[in-house]
């Protein structure tokens, strides 16, 4: 398994921001925060400080019914890993950060599409 790191493409553009950096919108429940002129507000938290700090039933449920299946048994760890615990971990897999592959060697982004032909 290789993480793909994704960032936002502004509209009308083809160059794609760094996920590492971006501020998405500060939401508050209903939709996006916007400032007097309608512009949405950047939060001051990165994305993966966005997930939630909890740790999510169904997933873990999913992960214990495939390990029964698998005959092994899922770690105690595992069971109180939050979803901020799983994404901050996923930081620091070795991933691909798409938004390099533009400028890459191998021919920006279209020299993936190729492979997949």
């Amino acid at each position: 398994i290789m993480p793909l790191f994704v960032g936002t493409t502004a509209a009308g553009s083809r160059r794609m921001g760094n996920l590492f950096t971006e501020r998405p919108p500060r939401t508050n429940g209903w939709g996006e925060v916007l400032d007097e002129k309608g512009a949405p507000v950047a939060d001051e938290r990165d994305v993966f400080s966005r997930a939630p700090d909890l740790v999510v039933g169904s997933v873990l449920a999913r992960l214990e019914n495939f390990f029964v299946e698998e005959g092994r048994e899922l770690s105690e760890a595992a069971h109180g890993r939050t979803a901020r615990q799983v994404v901050e971990e996923m930081k620091h897999f070795i991933g691909v950060p798409v938004w390099d592959l533009q400028s890459s060697h191998a021919g920006g982004v279209s020299g993936l599409w190729k492979q997949w032909d």
